[in-house]
């Protein structure tokens, strides 16, 4: 056991016994959430200060650690309001403003164990009068690059006296595109657009009856080349396949735009992509050229598709899970086993997807030929993909 966990485990302890005596569960629970995180300041915060009366916002709290860490603690404080006849607030900190009527300042109050932050919104019935869309960037330019995301928002003025106020209204608002070819993705954080073509996308938000005019975002063609992986591998009939794309632009490299891109089959007969994301499937015997592209530039890749159909797939180096140390690397193996011959392992290791699952990227990564970097300590899952078969493995990063 090393020193730190020494150390934690024995003030763990002391808090157990703490409040224990004091008979508050919560007061232990607080303490428990403290000490594991080590969570040294916490601190409120949400996308306006003003919203409009009916609306809801989500408020976080965001505890920093010793080493300057950050840790989303959101649902672990308690919650508590200044006038309950305004708002209410759920456990994880979504704020709901109790009717369309309801105006006025409440104060929101987090705590976590000996930790406090409070936050102050105002509920108003100012009316929204335009919106505009720009990009969620420094600099707001709604101006991109092929293949490459760009996040949206969306400004909402409100008619508020005696000066009009202007409010971040993305959680509220519909989006539309009407350029052919454009992909718009909505999410909790935000919407973003992209296109595989050197053109301008026309993009609206709209709340209610109202919208706004119809922003231009400019997609520029400054992608310098493309890398497909696998570059060649053969399928079973009815199995499907995705493929990894990086793209380069200029010094810097982004890695996996195959959902972005434009996707062709030389006979689609043999292999199609029926969501244009990457994702191929096999439709019948033969070999094809598959394409991806982005703007000017293309990658291909050689298919081939046969009735030799995969009867195991398995990856390594331990299929049951493995611990690697923080900071270190371990390249993974694919071996699949075919029916025509199952005695026989075939290495796949360079066909195959890699990718890493429940959203840990940030405890642990893997590039396009399955090598693993351990970047923080916790648990991650490694998983393959390969002509339609799935494989997956535990990973533990330890210090």
């Amino acid at each position: 056991m090393s020193g730190r966990l020494r150390v934690l485990m024995a003030t763990l302890i002391i808090s157990l016994l703490s409040a224990c005596s004091s008979g508050d569960p919560r007061a232990l629970y607080e303490s428990l959430i403290v000490e594991f995180n080590d969570v040294q300041s916490i601190s409120i915060s949400a996308l306006n200060s003003v919203i409009a009366s009916g609306d809801s916002q989500q408020i976080t709290v965001t505890g920093t650690t010793s080493q300057a860490a950050t840790v989303d603690l959101s649902d672990k404080v308690s919650w508590s309001l200044s006038d309950a006849t305004l708002a209410s607030i759920s456990s994880d900190g979504l704020l709901q403003s109790l009717s369309a009527s309801a105006t006025g300042t409440v104060t929101i109050t987090a705590t976590l164990a000996d930790f406090s932050a409070t936050f102050d919104v105002t509920l108003s019935d100012a009316s929204l009068v335009s919106i505009e869309v720009k990009a969620d960037t420094t600099d707001e330019l709604l101006s991109t690059s092929v293949c490459r995301p760009l996040a949206l928002k969306a400004m909402g003025t409100y008619d508020d006296s005696p000066v009009a106020t202007v409010r971040n209204i993305t959680p509220y608002v519909s989006w539309d595109s009407t350029t052919t070819g454009a992909t718009l993705v909505s999410a909790s954080s935000g919407p973003s657009i992209t296109h595989y073509q050197a053109l301008a996308i026309e993009v609206t938000a709209s709340r209610d009856t109202l919208s706004s005019p119809a922003a231009s975002v400019s997609v520029v063609d400054d992608i310098t080349s493309l890398a497909l992986s696998p570059a060649s591998l053969t399928l079973s009939v009815g199995s499907s396949q995705g493929f990894i794309l990086q793209a380069v632009y200029g010094a810097e490299t982004v890695d996996n735009v195959a959902t972005a891109a434009n996707w062709a089959s030389t006979d689609i007969g043999v292999v199609s992509f029926p969501n244009n994301d990457g994702v191929m499937s096999a439709v019948s015997t033969g070999t094809t050229t598959v394409t991806a592209n982005c703007g000017s530039t293309e990658a291909s890749a050689l298919v081939t598709v046969d009735t030799n159909n995969i009867s195991s797939f398995e990856i390594g180096p331990e299929p049951t899970g493995f611990a690697l140390a923080l900071g270190s690397t371990q390249q993974m193996t694919a071996t699949a086993y075919y029916s025509a011959d199952p005695n026989t392992a075939v290495d796949v290791t360079g066909d195959v997807s890699w990718s890493v699952e429940n959203g840990s990227v940030a405890v642990l990564s893997v590039d396009s030929y399955g090598l693993v970097s351990a970047n923080a300590e916790g648990f991650a899952k490694v998983v393959a993909n390969f002509s339609g078969e799935t494989a997956d493995v535990t990973v533990h990063v330890v210090p």
